[in-house]
């Protein structure tokens, strides 16, 4: 079976369909990816190699940008070794690098893959021909694969609503990158739960810039970039959610130096509960995931999957607390007028 014989059945370049195959398809359409890629499964390009079954070991194969030394991410890993433990079975944690470690290295070791942080889909199908696999902290917008993923679109309702109990009718979101399916989905969420409220939406008040990559000098940049057009609105917010915890902790962090304070002039709510919510002066109010649960549900579904390689997949969806410290207060009476608060701090 050859690339050019994929590429004459499905009517494309065979650069094209080397591309698709080689994980490198930004330039292809979607129709075509999923075009090639079926078109490949059918002829049996792939190659299944037949792994030892029931070995006892599960494989967790993560993104090479997480690091599990951070809190954070320890959490997930955490839960997915109390899982494999609850039924005997051994963690193999991998780095997802194509080049320097083919996936196929890893077949004959272990029983099946939790797969954390998306990779591309051509890597997916050659792991899905050999062994189960489940989608732990994302998921495919079509469901393909088993997957485990926290309710982003509920865990921000959360929020907005106890805003809206408070008092809060000015609302603003802050966050980045919305390529990423987390913050994607929990912008999405903000916008539809003030909609169910009835809350008008006002691009002012929101502010989401396009970031190939997140560093913590960046989410500084973009806060400055916010409270500064914030500073220069006659009227400001009320509350501010953000997309994650690093946003969140950066506006409390350079609020002062634009004249703002937390929560007297607007609250703040992130989104992840990770270490430092406590630790910064006021603490921060956060969506906090059950993420050692999510672990053990991961291997849970994997087994399952073990066992019952044909029955349909599964997205388990897990709800959300807002846990409210002290970045959260009621609004001032009648909103902020920030001149006036600018004469009269």
């Amino acid at each position: 079976m050859t690339q050019a014989k994929i590429a004459r059945e499905v009517g494309v370049s065979q650069t094209a369909v080397s591309l698709v195959l080689s994980g490198r398809e930004m330039s292809i359409s979607e129709e075509g990816k999923r075009l090639i890629l079926a078109k490949a499964k059918e002829l049996g390009y792939f190659t299944k190699i037949l792994a030892p079954k029931k070995n006892g070991t599960i494989c967790y194969l993560i993104s090479k940008d997480v690091f599990l030394g951070k809190p954070f991410f320890h959490r997930f890993f955490v839960g997915i070794e109390m899982g494999a433990a609850r039924f005997n079975r051994h963690v193999l944690v991998s780095t997802f690098d194509p080049k320097n470690s083919p996936l196929e290295k890893l077949f004959p070791k272990v029983d099946g893959f939790i797969i954390q942080e998306p990779i591309p889909e051509i890597y997916l199908e050659r792991i899905a021909h050999s062994l189960p696999l489940v989608l732990f902290n994302w998921h495919l917008p079509i469901d393909r694969f088993d997957s485990v993923m926290p309710d982003n679109y509920d865990g921000i309702r959360k929020a907005v609503r106890y805003l809206y109990k408070l008092g809060h009718r000015k609302i603003g979101f802050f966050g980045a990158q919305l390529s990423r399916l987390h913050f994607l989905e929990r912008y999405q969420g903000y916008r539809q739960s003030l909609e169910e409220l009835g809350l008008p939406i006002n691009e002012e008040y929101m502010f989401v810039p396009e970031s190939r990559e997140i560093t913590d000098k960046r989410i500084d940049r973009f806060a400055c970039q916010l409270l500064s057009k914030l500073s220069n609105l006659t009227e400001i917010p009320t509350a501010l959610i953000c997309c994650a915890d690093t946003f969140a902790l950066s506006i409390l962090r350079l609020a002062p130096k634009f004249g703002f304070r937390i929560p007297e002039d607007f609250s703040v709510v992130g989104f992840d509960y990770i270490e430092e919510c406590l630790q910064v002066s006021p603490t921060l109010s956060s969506i906090d995931q059950p993420i050692e649960e999510m672990g053990k549900e991961a291997v849970d579904m994997l087994l399952e999957r073990i066992e019952n390689p044909d029955v349909p997949p599964r997205k388990n969806l897990f709800g959300l607390e807002l846990k409210v410290l002290q970045s959260i207060g009621k609004p001032q009476k009648g909103g902020i007028k920030q001149k006036e608060r600018m004469r009269n701090p």
